[in-house]
Protein backbone atom coordinates (compact mmCIF):
# COMPACT_ATOMS: atom_id res chain seq x y z
CA UNK A 1 0.00 0.00 0.00
CA UNK A 2 1.31 3.78 -0.94
CA UNK A 3 1.43 6.01 1.50
CA UNK A 4 0.34 9.60 0.16
CA UNK A 5 0.83 11.07 3.79
CA UNK A 6 4.94 9.86 3.61
CA UNK A 7 5.27 10.68 -0.35
CA UNK A 8 3.85 14.49 -0.69
CA UNK A 9 3.95 14.50 -4.07
CA UNK A 10 1.49 12.00 -4.63
CA UNK A 11 -1.20 15.00 -4.24
CA UNK A 12 0.07 16.51 -7.83
CA UNK A 13 2.08 15.91 -10.58
CA UNK A 14 5.50 17.21 -10.16
CA UNK A 15 8.73 17.83 -12.34
CA UNK A 16 12.01 17.92 -10.59
CA UNK A 17 15.06 18.95 -13.64
CA UNK A 18 18.13 18.95 -12.93
CA UNK A 19 21.07 20.91 -14.36
CA UNK A 20 24.33 19.32 -14.40
CA UNK A 21 27.28 21.34 -14.63
CA UNK A 22 29.50 18.13 -16.00
CA UNK A 23 29.82 16.30 -18.53
CA UNK A 24 28.91 13.25 -16.85
CA UNK A 25 28.60 10.17 -19.08
CA UNK A 26 24.93 9.39 -17.20
CA UNK A 27 23.20 12.53 -16.00
CA UNK A 28 19.68 13.19 -14.90
CA UNK A 29 17.60 15.32 -16.47
CA UNK A 30 14.19 14.90 -15.28
CA UNK A 31 12.13 12.54 -12.56
CA UNK A 32 8.51 13.53 -12.55
CA UNK A 33 5.67 12.42 -11.35
CA UNK A 34 2.20 11.77 -12.91
CA UNK A 35 -1.50 11.37 -11.73
CA UNK A 36 -3.23 11.22 -15.99
CA UNK A 37 -6.65 11.89 -16.81
CA UNK A 38 -8.45 9.38 -17.93
CA UNK A 39 -8.32 9.75 -21.93
CA UNK A 40 -9.80 7.53 -24.88
CA UNK A 41 -7.64 8.55 -27.27
CA UNK A 42 -3.71 8.37 -27.92
CA UNK A 43 -1.09 10.86 -26.73
CA UNK A 44 1.43 11.67 -28.96
CA UNK A 45 2.98 10.53 -31.19
CA UNK A 46 6.60 12.20 -30.33
CA UNK A 47 9.56 11.59 -30.81
CA UNK A 48 12.15 11.31 -27.52
CA UNK A 49 15.29 12.84 -27.17
CA UNK A 50 16.75 10.83 -24.03
CA UNK A 51 16.18 7.15 -22.38
CA UNK A 52 13.09 7.38 -20.18
CA UNK A 53 12.42 4.51 -17.25
CA UNK A 54 8.43 4.33 -16.31
CA UNK A 55 7.58 2.61 -13.14
CA UNK A 56 3.69 1.98 -12.92
CA UNK A 57 1.95 2.70 -9.48
CA UNK A 58 -0.79 1.52 -10.77
CA UNK A 59 -3.32 1.68 -13.74
CA UNK A 60 -3.24 0.56 -17.13
CA UNK A 61 -2.53 1.72 -21.04
CA UNK A 62 -0.97 0.99 -24.04
CA UNK A 63 1.96 2.30 -25.84
CA UNK A 64 2.29 2.20 -29.77
CA UNK A 65 5.64 2.01 -31.37
CA UNK A 66 6.01 1.06 -35.18
CA UNK A 67 2.70 -0.88 -35.39
CA UNK A 68 3.31 -2.41 -32.26
CA UNK A 69 0.77 -2.79 -29.41
CA UNK A 70 2.36 -2.39 -25.78
CA UNK A 71 0.30 -3.57 -22.82
CA UNK A 72 1.56 -1.64 -19.76
CA UNK A 73 -0.32 -2.04 -16.30
CA UNK A 74 0.34 -1.65 -12.77
CA UNK A 75 4.14 -2.89 -11.18
CA UNK A 76 5.46 -2.69 -15.08
CA UNK A 77 8.94 -1.19 -15.85
CA UNK A 78 8.41 0.35 -18.67
CA UNK A 79 11.54 2.21 -20.92
CA UNK A 80 11.96 3.37 -24.14
CA UNK A 81 15.53 4.09 -25.63
CA UNK A 82 15.78 7.99 -28.03
CA UNK A 83 14.94 7.91 -31.48
CA UNK A 84 11.75 6.37 -30.86
CA UNK A 85 8.53 8.12 -31.93
CA UNK A 86 5.43 6.43 -29.69
CA UNK A 87 2.22 7.53 -28.24
CA UNK A 88 0.16 6.54 -25.27
CA UNK A 89 -3.64 5.56 -24.58
CA UNK A 90 -4.57 5.61 -21.03
CA UNK A 91 -7.13 3.28 -19.82
CA UNK A 92 -9.96 5.11 -19.34
CA UNK A 93 -11.63 3.36 -16.56
CA UNK A 94 -8.30 2.91 -15.12
CA UNK A 95 -5.58 5.36 -16.09
CA UNK A 96 -1.99 4.63 -14.84
CA UNK A 97 0.09 6.95 -12.22
CA UNK A 98 3.84 6.72 -12.89
CA UNK A 99 6.80 7.33 -12.08
CA UNK A 100 9.80 8.23 -14.33
CA UNK A 101 12.97 9.19 -15.01
CA UNK A 102 14.86 10.69 -17.34
CA UNK A 103 18.75 10.50 -18.37
CA UNK A 104 21.16 11.36 -21.44
CA UNK A 105 24.88 10.84 -21.60
CA UNK A 106 27.08 8.70 -23.42
CA UNK A 107 27.40 5.99 -21.73
CA UNK A 108 23.32 5.23 -21.50
CA UNK A 109 23.05 2.67 -23.93
CA UNK A 110 25.24 0.65 -22.20
CA UNK A 111 23.47 1.10 -18.82
CA UNK A 112 19.95 -0.01 -20.66
CA UNK A 113 21.70 -3.11 -22.54
CA UNK A 114 23.31 -4.30 -19.50
CA UNK A 115 20.47 -4.15 -17.47
CA UNK A 116 18.70 -6.21 -19.90
CA UNK A 117 15.99 -2.79 -21.34
CA UNK A 118 17.56 -2.99 -24.70
CA UNK A 119 17.52 -0.50 -26.86
CA UNK A 120 13.97 0.10 -28.16
CA UNK A 121 10.72 -0.11 -25.88
CA UNK A 122 10.93 -2.55 -23.20
CA UNK A 123 7.95 -3.18 -20.81
CA UNK A 124 7.50 -6.22 -18.25
CA UNK A 125 6.24 -6.49 -14.91
CA UNK A 126 8.36 -6.61 -11.91
CA UNK A 127 8.47 -9.66 -9.60
CA UNK A 128 8.44 -7.31 -6.14
CA UNK A 129 6.44 -4.86 -7.14
CA UNK A 130 7.09 -3.00 -3.17
CA UNK A 131 10.64 -3.07 -3.06
CA UNK A 132 10.43 -1.15 -7.38
CA UNK A 133 7.92 1.02 -5.80
CA UNK A 134 9.99 1.96 -3.07
CA UNK A 135 12.66 3.04 -5.04
CA UNK A 136 10.89 4.82 -7.32
CA UNK A 137 9.10 6.79 -4.71
CA UNK A 138 11.89 7.45 -2.81
CA UNK A 139 13.85 8.96 -5.64
CA UNK A 140 11.50 11.16 -6.64
CA UNK A 141 10.76 12.26 -3.26
CA UNK A 142 14.47 12.84 -2.87
CA UNK A 143 14.56 15.07 -5.97
CA UNK A 144 11.54 16.93 -4.83
CA UNK A 145 12.62 18.16 -1.73
CA UNK A 146 16.07 17.99 -1.42
CA UNK A 147 18.41 20.96 -3.26
CA UNK A 148 20.15 18.70 -6.02
CA UNK A 149 20.68 20.81 -9.14
CA UNK A 150 23.59 18.74 -10.15
CA UNK A 151 21.62 15.76 -9.86
CA UNK A 152 23.97 13.74 -7.44
CA UNK A 153 21.52 12.28 -5.41
CA UNK A 154 19.32 11.36 -7.96
CA UNK A 155 22.16 9.61 -9.95
CA UNK A 156 22.54 7.73 -6.91
CA UNK A 157 19.44 6.35 -6.57
CA UNK A 158 19.35 5.97 -10.80
CA UNK A 159 22.68 3.67 -10.33
CA UNK A 160 20.37 1.65 -7.13
CA UNK A 161 17.63 1.30 -9.68
CA UNK A 162 19.37 0.02 -12.67
CA UNK A 163 21.14 -2.49 -10.64
CA UNK A 164 17.61 -3.90 -9.46
CA UNK A 165 16.55 -3.67 -13.06
CA UNK A 166 19.84 -5.86 -14.12
CA UNK A 167 19.19 -8.48 -10.93
CA UNK A 168 15.81 -8.66 -12.37
CA UNK A 169 15.87 -8.76 -16.18
CA UNK A 170 19.19 -9.04 -17.43
CA UNK A 171 21.32 -12.58 -18.07
CA UNK A 172 24.47 -13.11 -20.05
CA UNK A 173 22.31 -14.97 -22.95
CA UNK A 174 20.07 -11.54 -23.21
CA UNK A 175 22.95 -9.18 -23.08
CA UNK A 176 24.62 -11.16 -25.57
CA UNK A 177 21.52 -11.01 -27.82
CA UNK A 178 20.91 -7.44 -27.27
CA UNK A 179 24.61 -6.30 -28.39
CA UNK A 180 24.29 -9.01 -31.22
CA UNK A 181 21.22 -6.87 -32.45
CA UNK A 182 22.96 -3.49 -31.95
CA UNK A 183 25.56 -4.73 -34.41
CA UNK A 184 22.89 -6.20 -36.84
CA UNK A 185 21.49 -2.87 -37.16
CA UNK A 186 24.74 -1.00 -37.64
CA UNK A 187 25.64 -3.08 -40.11
CA UNK A 188 22.57 -2.57 -41.79
CA UNK A 189 22.91 1.22 -41.64
CA UNK A 190 26.34 1.14 -42.92
CA UNK A 191 24.99 -1.61 -46.05
CA UNK A 192 22.56 1.62 -46.56
CA UNK A 193 24.47 4.47 -46.22
CA UNK A 194 28.12 4.10 -46.81
CA UNK A 195 27.68 6.52 -49.76
CA UNK A 196 27.03 9.25 -47.56
CA UNK A 197 29.15 11.36 -44.97
CA UNK A 198 29.13 9.14 -41.69
CA UNK A 199 31.66 7.92 -39.99
CA UNK A 200 32.41 5.65 -36.88
CA UNK A 201 31.73 8.97 -34.57
CA UNK A 202 28.10 9.78 -36.74
CA UNK A 203 27.36 6.31 -36.44
CA UNK A 204 28.03 6.09 -32.29
CA UNK A 205 25.76 9.17 -32.48
CA UNK A 206 23.07 7.89 -34.37
CA UNK A 207 22.61 4.73 -32.45
CA UNK A 208 23.72 6.74 -28.44
CA UNK A 209 26.58 4.97 -27.92
CA UNK A 210 29.80 6.48 -27.00
CA UNK A 211 32.66 5.24 -29.27
CA UNK A 212 34.39 3.32 -27.29
CA UNK A 213 31.30 0.92 -26.66
CA UNK A 214 30.62 0.74 -30.35
CA UNK A 215 34.54 -0.14 -31.80
CA UNK A 216 34.20 -3.20 -28.20
CA UNK A 217 31.70 -4.84 -29.45
CA UNK A 218 32.21 -4.43 -33.33
CA UNK A 219 35.08 -5.80 -32.96
CA UNK A 220 33.82 -8.61 -30.73
CA UNK A 221 31.41 -9.48 -33.24
CA UNK A 222 32.69 -9.03 -36.52
CA UNK A 223 36.19 -9.24 -35.29
CA UNK A 224 36.77 -5.40 -36.91
CA UNK A 225 36.56 -1.92 -36.07
CA UNK A 226 33.38 0.18 -37.48
CA UNK A 227 35.64 2.43 -39.22
CA UNK A 228 37.43 -0.33 -40.92
CA UNK A 229 34.02 -2.17 -41.75
CA UNK A 230 32.65 0.99 -43.16
CA UNK A 231 35.94 1.02 -45.17
CA UNK A 232 35.54 -2.47 -46.22
CA UNK A 233 31.69 -1.73 -47.57
CA UNK A 234 32.76 0.84 -49.60
CA UNK A 235 35.58 0.02 -51.14
CA UNK A 236 33.46 -3.24 -52.19
CA UNK A 237 31.03 -1.25 -53.71
CA UNK A 238 33.64 0.32 -55.88
CA UNK A 239 34.97 -2.33 -56.98
CA UNK A 240 31.87 -3.57 -58.06
CA UNK A 241 31.48 -0.19 -59.80
CA UNK A 242 34.26 -1.01 -61.83
CA UNK A 243 33.86 -3.75 -62.78
CA UNK A 244 30.83 -3.67 -63.83
CA UNK A 245 30.29 -0.02 -65.60
CA UNK A 246 32.54 3.35 -67.48
CA UNK A 247 31.83 4.96 -64.18
CA UNK A 248 34.90 7.33 -63.61
CA UNK A 249 37.45 7.02 -60.68
CA UNK A 250 35.65 10.63 -59.14
CA UNK A 251 32.32 9.39 -59.34
CA UNK A 252 32.72 6.09 -58.21
CA UNK A 253 34.76 7.84 -55.17
CA UNK A 254 31.68 10.23 -54.59
CA UNK A 255 29.28 7.72 -54.66
CA UNK A 256 30.87 5.77 -52.29
CA UNK A 257 31.74 7.96 -49.88
CA UNK A 258 35.55 8.71 -50.33
CA UNK A 259 36.89 12.25 -49.33
CA UNK A 260 38.61 12.63 -52.65
CA UNK A 261 39.47 10.24 -55.39
CA UNK A 262 43.29 10.71 -54.46
CA UNK A 263 41.78 9.28 -51.05
CA UNK A 264 40.28 6.56 -52.62
CA UNK A 265 42.82 5.29 -54.89
CA UNK A 266 45.16 4.93 -52.01
CA UNK A 267 43.07 3.08 -50.00
CA UNK A 268 41.61 1.38 -52.86
CA UNK A 269 45.14 -0.27 -53.97
CA UNK A 270 46.51 -1.09 -50.06
CA UNK A 271 43.66 -3.62 -50.19
CA UNK A 272 43.52 -4.70 -53.92
CA UNK A 273 47.13 -4.48 -54.68
CA UNK A 274 46.52 -2.00 -58.11
CA UNK A 275 45.29 0.94 -58.90
CA UNK A 276 41.48 1.59 -59.88
CA UNK A 277 41.82 2.22 -63.57
CA UNK A 278 44.32 -1.49 -63.85
CA UNK A 279 41.24 -3.45 -61.38
CA UNK A 280 39.04 -2.26 -64.06
CA UNK A 281 41.00 -3.14 -66.73
CA UNK A 282 41.55 -6.62 -65.71
CA UNK A 283 38.39 -7.42 -64.51
CA UNK A 284 36.45 -6.44 -67.74
CA UNK A 285 39.00 -8.10 -69.98
CA UNK A 286 38.58 -10.74 -67.97
CA UNK A 287 34.89 -10.68 -68.23
CA UNK A 288 35.57 -11.10 -72.06
CA UNK A 289 37.65 -13.84 -72.26
CA UNK A 290 34.99 -15.79 -70.49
Amino acid sequence: MIDDKKYTFLQKNVCVKFYSLTDYHVRPVVCAWERTSPRKYPVGPWKLTNYIVHFILDGEGVCYYENKKYVVEKGAIFAIAPGKTVSYMQNPDNPWRSIWIEINGADCGTLFEQSGLGSDVFVKTVSDYDKFAAMFLNAMNDGNLNEDPQGFIMLSNIYRIFAEIAAEFASSGSQKTIKTQLVEKIVDYIDKNYGNDISAGTIAKTFFVSPQYLSRIFRREIKMSPQAYLTSVRLSKAAEMLANGNFTISSISESTGFASPYYFSEVFKKKYLVSPAKYRAREQAAKKDR
